[in-house]
């Protein structure tokens, strides 16, 4: 058992990643914190208010509504990157999407057109 020097919660090894410089080979801080701490660097967000936007959104992507339980890894922080605000949880295949489409709405608005077309070219 070791003790997080940021919540002071005596938590199992397991619960903190791995320090080379540490004389234990841990980090300081556990898991939890370490992502807590990066958030709110990167993000602005407190604890707190990643939380409510969580419970807001009902555990589920803001863009397809797949709930967090049905997804590999927990929902991204979606944000604009030009001005840093945060616009809600995206699942990983929305926010990359996004990401790949520049966060452009009208492309997306234009490939959503295109594939609500009929033409079919040839029948595979």
């Amino acid at each position: 058992m070791k003790t997080c020097s940021r919540c002071n919660v005596e938590k199992t090894y397991c619960s903190f990643n791995k320090y080379k410089r540490y004389d234990d080979g841990l980090q300081a801080w556990c898991r939890e914190c370490h992502k807590h701490t990066k958030r709110a660097e990167r993000y602005g967000l407190s604890q707190s208010e990643y939380l409510e936007i969580y419970h807001s959104q009902q555990s589920m992507c803001a863009g397809c509504g797949i709930h967090e339980s049905d997804c590999r890894i927990a929902h991204a922080i979606d944000h604009n990157h030009n001005t840093g605000e945060v616009r809600g949880l995206l699942c990983n295949s929305c926010n990359r999407g996004l990401g790949l489409l520049k966060d452009d709405p009208d492309l997306l608005e234009h490939l959503a057109s295109y594939l609500r077309t009929e033409g079919v070219y040839k029948k595979i």
